[in-house]
C-alpha cells in the first residue's frame, strides 16, 4: 500500500517490477481488480493482445507508469503499449512514461495519458477521468478580487 507520510490518498496495491523488466500479462489475460492497482515498471508496459481487466466491487483505479528517474530516458525499451482488443470495465486507467504511448486497435478506456509522445490509432476511444497518480492530490486555487474600479456618476 503506498500511503507515504505527506498525506497521500492512495491505498491499494502497487507492484514495483526489477529495473530493466518490462510488464506483459500475456494474451488473452483476464484480471480482475478488487483494490486500485499501480504497477511501476522501469522497462516499459506492454499488455499484449485482447487482455481484459475488470473492476471488483466498485470501479477501480488502474495506473501504468514507466517511471523517469532524472537520468537519461531508456527509449524504446520504457515505452506503454495498450493495443488489439484490450478492454477495460469499470476500471479507470492511467498511463504515464517520458517516452511513446501507442493505443490502438478498438482497445479504449476512460482515464488520461501522460506521455513524451501519444499516438493514438484505428478505433480507439478514450474518455478523459482524471486518475491522480498515487501520492498526489487536487489543491485546487483560490480567486479574490485584485482590483475595483469606482466610477463617479
Amino acid at each position: 500500500t503506498f500511503n507515504p507520510s505527506t498525506g497521500a490518498l492512495y491505498t491499494g496495491a502497487v507492484a514495483l517490477m526489477p529495473s530493466t523488466c518490462q510488464f506483459n500479462p500475456g494474451n488473452g489475460a483476464n484480471i480482475t481488480l478488487k483494490t486500485n492497482l499501480a504497477i511501476v515498471a522501469p522497462g516499459g508496459v506492454d499488455l499484449g493482445n485482447n487482455s481484459s481487466w475488470t473492476g471488483s466491487g466498485g470501479t477501480r483505479k488502474l495506473f501504468f507508469m514507466s517511471p523517469y528517474n532524472g537520468t537519461a530516458k531508456n527509449c524504446p525499451a520504457q515505452n506503454v503499449t495498450v493495443q488489439n482488443l484490450n478492454s477495460f470495465t469499470s476500471t479507470e486507467v492511467s498511463l504515464y512514461t517520458p517516452c511513446t504511448i501507442n493505443i490502438a486497435n478498438n482497445s479504449g478506456f476512460n482515464g488520461q495519458v501522460i506521455g513524451g509522445t501519444v499516438v493514438q490509432t484505428n478505433q480507439t476511444t478514450l474518455s478523459y477521468k482524471p486518475v491522480l497518480i498515487p501520492g498526489m492530490s487536487i489543491v485546487g486555487f483560490q480567486q479574490d478580487i485584485a482590483y475595483i474600479r469606482e466610477v463617479p456618476a
